[in-house]
Parts: structure tokens; sequence; C-alpha cells
């Protein structure tokens, strides 16, 4: 996931800089993808003094710390222990989900003092290129480290070495804020002019990073119409502002003078706050756009056009391939597709694509291209000549063309053209919007009492039965959902081990996933006890999203996408399933679930199919019994029918384990609390047959609910016993 860096910058202070970063950060941590606010005010740091952004505890050190600690190597690279050093002083925004911030310093240091024992003469005049680099490895350091979407830095004022590095060459975007008085006009329209070369991409230092943009903000405008259109025009006409150019404004609110609120979070609809959400809305657009260059020129091609190593003929194949992609891609968009077409007896179109679209017919010359390298200006504008022609302009065709990448020059000319230049994966988006589904699937979980009770829980792997302790099992589900191992896994568990559980809590770092990054795999999260009676893996999907969101699509929609490795599927509780189907047996309903796994796909993401079940269905439990036990290392030979009909489609068939003590005492603590959980966790172990109860989750929770009760019955306590004063509540 690309980190979108945006400088807050300001000419002169007290124009509402850092209180304008703190509400756009708030605002886009809303969207599911984490943010981090840097404080780079350095002369005058205090970002985590604003009250709703206090960390907790307070920070006792920050960046300027770290750069004192690091004397006489300012200049150097940082080395791994240090950049791990500087991810301790990152902070989460408490009450502000995906929200975190570094601050300049600690919360009591003399930053005065701090900063001038810093030896910035070198890194940062003598030899900037010492400056930038640091600079460089630190956002990268922190973008990776922390998988932010967005990355705001409160930059100095003025104008500096620090703080022309932080406006010019390190951001995505740059926000210019400043007043309508003359000494902030005249000042920031000096900056604004000097990133004009980093606007127009002229700025070497700038390396790969796209053309800056720039956002200019007036903060504060007091409710004076009058005086107010008259500085607006005056500030157009010194920027040069086109017509359509965005001049956002934050209005005054006196309440602001007292207390620095994040009004874009408390009072949604004030005039402050509206304001606000228009510059986060303006920054989110920015990043959806550079991502989607990012990704048009980075998607790698199956075949080598400029290979010596592949044959004519190997060509010939490969792109018929992509041609039979998109024209299944096409056929699920409700289009009739036609053949390859001569056109004016001269040039051969690949497709043509038709569609009635209400009282409007549609109709598509559509050119396909499977380069390795992006398809060129060149190649477009022989094809909108071919659009130019007698016979495309009496079919009133218009122009659709389909590549895995395009240079920058190819996407501007085919917008200025009218033409649609779009890549596979760009037509497979317009397949299905999977937003709503994925907020019901992130709000769902985040609204249970799972949310604040999961305990990670562990996995024994067949494939390592070394591994006596397992591994994690939601770290190894999500390699899973990314390509590793088998396309069809099976989660078994006997009665209350928690596979719903997992299975609701992959199912939402799936869906939180896919929500910031638009190339990740989609979970179609399915609870089978739900759809006893479904007679196909069709109508199942059809039945799931009629549920969930009213759909009454082409499930072959969802297949294909299922192949493509856009989706990924989660099916939970066969067992609940297979017993209640009728007409049908068990090995029936298995075989229909899992029938896509048998077909290969779209890269190693393809087909991924997970089912939860009982385990009996599939093994024999005393093999299960005896492996743990380490009176065995052999998952598989005690297979049954189903099991070894899971087998048939390459089946990876793990088990999930019981609670150990660390998870219980988690556990423990999670619902009780830190002093409670500790009289519980004494409880049971003094209390006959609770200790060997407790490992298995259903039965903890059940003790949990029932502890008063238990601790005032004494004596011991039995499985039945335990569900009788349970379900007796």
């Amino acid at each position: 996931m690309q980190t979108h860096i945006t400088t807050f910058y300001s000419f002169k202070g007290g124009v509402g800089r850092s209180l304008l970063l703190a509400n756009v950060g708030a605002l886009l941590a809303q969207k599911a993808a984490p943010v981090l606010l840097w404080d780079l005010d350095l002369e005058a740091p205090g970002l985590h003094h604003i009250p709703a952004l206090r960390p907790k505890p307070v920070p006792k050190a920050g960046f300027l710390e770290w750069l004192q600690g690091r004397g006489e190597r300012l200049g150097q690279s940082p080395s791994a222990a240090e950049l791990n050093r500087l991810w301790k002083s990152v902070k989460p925004v408490p009450g502000r989900e995906g929200l975190f911030i570094l601050p300049a310093c600690g919360d009591k240091a003399d930053f005065a003092g701090l900063y001038q024992q810093i030896a910035w003469q070198g890194p940062m005049v003598e030899q900037p290129e010492q400056g930038l680099n640091l600079f460089r490895s630190l956002l990268a350091h922190l973008a990776e480290k922390g998988g932010f979407a967005h990355l705001l830095l409160d930059a100095r004022t003025g104008v500096t070495d620090l703080g022309g590095l932080m406006a010019a060459v390190l951001p995505h975007a740059t926000v210019l804020v400043g007043g309508y008085g003359r000494q902030n006009r005249a000042g920031l329209l000096q900056v604004y002019r000097a990133l004009q070369p980093a606007v127009d991409n002229r700025l070497a230092e700038r390396g790969s990073l796209p053309p800056l943009a720039r956002l200019l903000v007036t903060s504060p405008v007091p409710d004076l119409p009058e005086r107010r259109d008259e500085c607006r025009r005056s500030w157009r006409e010194d920027f040069v502002l086109a017509p359509e150019a965005t001049q956002f404004e934050i209005p005054f609110d006196g309440r602001l003078l007292f207390e620095e609120r994040l009004l874009a979070i408390e009072e949604p609809a004030s005039p402050a706050g509206l304001a606000y959400r228009q510059i986060a809305d303006a920054l989110a657009g920015l990043r959806d756009e550079n991502q989607r260059t990012q990704k048009q020129a980075s998607i790698a091609a199956d075949i080598h056009d400029d290979d010596p190593r592949r044959t004519g003929a190997e060509r010939v194949v490969r792109g018929k391939r992509f041609e039979e992609r998109v024209a299944r891609l096409l056929t699920l968009l409700d289009y009739r597709v036609e053949p390859e077409q001569y056109l004016d007896n001269a040039n051969k179109v690949d497709l043509i694509a038709r569609r009635t679209a209400g009282l409007r017919q549609e109709c598509f010359l559509v050119e396909c291209k499977d380069w390795e390298k992006p398809v060129p200006k060149a190649e477009l504008e022989r094809f909108r000549s071919w659009l130019n022609g007698p016979q495309a302009q009496q079919m009133r065709a218009e122009g659709l063309y389909v590549a895995r990448s395009y240079t920058r020059d190819a996407l501007s000319y085919a917008k200025s053209q009218g033409l649609i230049a779009v890549t596979p994966q760009e037509l497979e988006a317009q397949l299905f919007d999977f937003r709503p589904y994925l907020d019901r699937l992130r709000r769902r979980f985040e609204e249970s009492p799972l949310a604040r009770h999961y305990v990670a829980q562990r996995v024994l792997l067949e494939s390592e039965p070394e591994l006596k302790d397992g591994v994690d099992l939601i770290e190894h589900a999500q390699a899973w959902a990314n390509g590793a191992g088998r396309r069809l896994w099976l989660v078994l568990g006997d009665y209350g081990t928690g596979k719903s559980s997992f299975f609701k809590r992959f199912a939402y770092e799936l869906a939180t996933r896919a929500i910031q990054e638009p190339d990740a795999p989609v979970p179609l999260a399915i609870d089978l006890k739900d759809y006893p009676n479904a007679i196909s893996l069709e109508a199942l999907l059809q039945e799931h999203l009629r549920k969930e969101l009213n759909w009454h699509g082409n499930p072959e929609i969802l297949l294909y996408l299922l192949a493509a490795g856009r989706v990924t599927l989660l099916l939970d509780a066969f067992d609940e399933m297979g017993t209640a189907a009728l007409a049908r047996s068990v090995e029936d309903q298995f075989r229909q679930l899992v029938r896509p796994t048998a077909q290969g796909g779209e890269g190693a993401r393809c087909n991924r199919v997970l089912i939860t079940c009982r385990t009996h269905f599939f093994r024999d439990q005393q093999q299960i019994k005896d492996v743990a036990g380490g009176h065995a290392d052999d998952l598989v030979s005690s297979d049954s029918p189903l099991g070894q009909l899971a087998r048939q489609f390459d089946a990876s068939i793990d088990e999930v384990m019981l609670f150990n003590d660390a998870q219980i005492a988690e556990f423990l603590c999670r619902h009780l609390g830190e002093e409670k959980s500790q009289e519980a966790l004494a409880f049971i172990r003094r209390t006959y047959d609770l200790e060997s109860l407790a490992p298995r989750p259903v039965l903890l929770d059940m003790i949990v609910q029932t502890l008063p009760a238990l601790m005032q019955a004494g004596g011991a306590v039995t499985p039945a016993g335990l569900y009788l004063r349970y379900t007796g509540q």
C-alpha cells in the first residue's frame, strides 16, 4: 500500500495550520486507513498538546530527542536499531482508531534547547543530500512499519532549508495555509511560486514521485461577505488560479481562540467541520489518483513482446488469451461481444461490444494489448484515427482500450480525446462494488463483543507436526489469503474450540485490508448454517448477497472474481450445513462448495476457499489427540471418507488448538479486568475439573458468565453442571 505524504505549510503562524492538519488527519483515519501525524514544526512544536490528540501516557521523547541521540552521525543513514527507536516515539491517539502521532519532543522537554544542540548545518546546508536521504529513510520506515495510508507533516513556518525539503521535495501534496492579510499573502505567494518546478515535475530531487499537488487554504475567514469576496478575487488574481481551481476556506469559529477542538469530528455539520472535510476528501482523491497511476505503471505482463525467447506463435496464443479474458469481462458487464473485425477494409479491431443502457445504445470498438511495457501515446493516437474512419462514425462507436499499463502521456491523451483506457483489473472493479459489503463486515465485527474479547488463537499444521505449539492462526491465514499454501484450506476443531471466532476475526482482517488496499482480496464470508438448503455454490453466493445487500446479480461474476484472485471465499460451519442439506449427501455438498479450487486461475491467490468444520467430519479424533500429545506425528493417515475426498482437491487440513495458560489468562483479563481475572484464575486452578474445562473457549466463556454463582456454590464442576448453570441464568 502506497503511503501518501502531505505537508501542511504556512508562511506565518496563527493561521490554524496545525489544527487543520489534526482535523484532516482524524477524518482520513475514519476511512479505516491508518494515518500518522508527524510534528515537524521543530521551532514551535506542540501538536501533541491538542487535547484530542494527546497520547496517554504523555510522550517522554520525540523526534528531537531521537536526532539529539544520533550526535555526530546525524548525516549518516540510520541503522535498523535507530529506526526502531524512532518508531517507539509513535503513539496511538486515544479514542481515535487508526490515528497516530509522532511528537516533535517529549511533553516536558526544553525543545528550544534540544533544537540548538542539533548540528543542522552539515546535513541541511553544507551537504543537503544527506538531509534528504535521512528524511527519505525515516519516511519509508514509518510508512512500512505502520502501514499508513496517509502521513501528514506539520512543517516549519517561514522560508528555511528544512521547510523547503518538507514542502517541495518529499511530499505528494503540499497544503499552503495563510490568511487574507497582506503579510500572509505576500509570503505565501513567494512560496507558492517557488513550488512551481515541483508542480511541473521539473525538480530532479523528487526522484520518481509524481508532480507535486498544491492545495491553497485560507484560514481563518470571518463572516464578512463584502471584504471576503474582495479578498477572494485578489487571491485568485495573485496566485493566478484557473476558474476551475479550488481555493479552500476555513470559516472563523471564535471558540477555537480558546480551545483547540476537532470540529470535523465533534460537529461535522458546522461550517468549519464541513470545510475540513472538503480538504480531507481532496487529499483522499489525490491518493486514489496516484495509486491508480502507479498501479498502471507497475502491472507486470505475462507476455514479453520484445523477448526473443518467445516465438511468434506464443505471442499470438498469449494475446488471444488476453482478448478472451477481456471479452469475458465485457460479457459479465452485460455487453454483447463480437470477435475481431476489419474497419474500412484496413484496420482490424479486436472486439466490438454493444449494450443497451436505458434509452441509450452503446457501441465500443475494443483494442486489447497484452504488453509488458506501458502502452505509449502513439498507440492511442492510432486507435483514435480508426474511430474517425467512416465505418466507426456510422456505427457511432466509442473507443475502449484495454492494456496492462499505460504511459502518463497516453492516459492524458485518452482523457482529452474521450477514449476509455483501462486495465483488466479496472474492468473487474466494475463487476461488483464491494464497499457496502466490506463496511457491513467491518462494522458488524467492531460492534460485537468479540472485537473486545478476541484472543489470538493457534493452529496445529499437518505440514509441520514438529511445531507442537502450532503457529499463530490469523498470521497463517493472512499468508494463505496472499497466495501461500494450497488453494483449499480446511480449519477443523472440536466443539467450542473457537472456529467461528476465528472465521469472524479473519473476515474482519481481510475486509479492513480490502478497504485500505484496492488490490487486496475481498472476503466473501458466509456462515453456512444460515443456508442449509443451498443446492449449488452459485445458489449459495446469490442467496448470501441477496440477504446482505439485496443483490440479484449474476453469480458467475463472483466465480470469475474468485478465479481472478480478487475474492477469497470463507465458509464457516460446514458441519451444520452438511447435515441439514436436503436430498444431497455430505460428499456432494462438499464437492459443490470446493469445485473452484480444482481450477487454475490468475496467479497464486486464485480460487482460494476456506472451510471450518468439526474435526470428526474429516478425521479420526483419536489421531488428533495422539498427535497433540506427542504420541503420533501423522495427521493424514486417519482421514475419514470425507477427508479422503478433500485430499482429491489437494486440501490442507489443519487443527485449531485449545487455549494454553497464557491465552486463558488473556481471555479472563479481557472479560474481567486485571484484578478480577487474577481472582478468577486462582479459583479455576483450585476448583476440581475447572482447570481441565478452561482450555476450551466456549466452556471458558461459560465459566466467566457463571463465575459469581460458581464461587458461591463451591465444590467440583462438571461440563454438564457448568452448562446447566449457564443456561439457567
